[in-house]
């Protein structure tokens, strides 16, 4: 009869079960430091934001129609993260036994908040150049599939007008500035969105419901892809009336 060392065996179950705990735990900090440094990026992204204020108070009596396409090409490539960035948030924070992500979602959150507040500065200097803001209120503690699909809708309205930025702020995490915006606008639930002209939209809505609300200018591809009408007819359509 083969004599059985519980001893031993507990031991190694014990070293394999570190081993795998440490692993796990590498994973963890491997994944958190990357979307800590895309956090970092979007921070220095919004440095350049902040010089082109600084130039533009500074030089006054400058070209305001340069500032703003500078401006707008600034905040296209920050806003172009939106809400892809806060999925893969919450998924690998879901997914995650050690890494504490608490104070990358703050500085995210804390560098949208500054975004919004540059947007709205720019939208009193360009008028009518200026780009349009959608201040989207999200959930990340909780599951919020209207959160999910509210978002993919307003990454399809982004994509399609090429004017539109949309700002992604979360409604749990008690940020004390976000929560000052909530205040201001009455925003008590999620997915709610707030646009320029102080219009707050509280749940779940339909994309033709959210273009209603801007001006959308059209993207090239989309505008391209557009089938083009002459005399109420598709180009190379004979029209019957003729």
């Amino acid at each position: 009869m083969v004599k059985i060392d519980y001893g031993k065996a507990f031991v190694i179950t014990l070293v394999l079960v570190l081993i795998g705990l440490a692993g796990v735990k590498m994973l963890d900090d491997a994944k958190l430091a990357s979307l800590s440094n895309d956090v970092q990026s979007a921070v220095d992204e919004l440095e350049s934001t902040r010089l082109l204020f600084l130039y533009s108070q500074t030089f006054q009596d400058q070209n305001s129609s340069a500032f703003c396409t500078a401006l707008e090409f600034s905040t296209e490539k920050q806003m172009d993260k939106g809400t892809n960035f806060i999925t893969r948030l919450k998924q690998l924070e879901d997914a995650n036994l050690f890494a504490d992500y608490r104070e990358t979602q703050r500085r995210y959150f804390l560098s949208n908040v500054e975004l919004w507040l540059y947007a709205t500065q720019a939208r009193e200097k360009c008028k009518g150049d200026a780009f349009i803001s959608i201040l989207f209120f999200h959930e990340t503690k909780t599951h919020c599939p209207d959160c999910i699909v509210q978002g993919q809708i307003l990454d399809e309205v982004r994509a399609e007008c090429g004017n539109v930025r949309v700002i992604t702020l979360a409604t749990d995490l008690d940020i004390d500035l976000v929560d000052l915006i909530k205040t201001r606008y009455n925003v008590t639930s999620a997915p709610s969105m707030v646009f320029d002209d102080g219009t707050v939209i509280r749940g779940l809505v339909k994309k033709e419901k959210v273009m209603a609300k801007i001006d959308c200018r059209k993207t090239k591809a989309n505008e391209q892809s557009a089938p083009l009408v002459v005399n109420g007819t598709d180009n190379g359509t004979k029209n019957s009336s003729q």
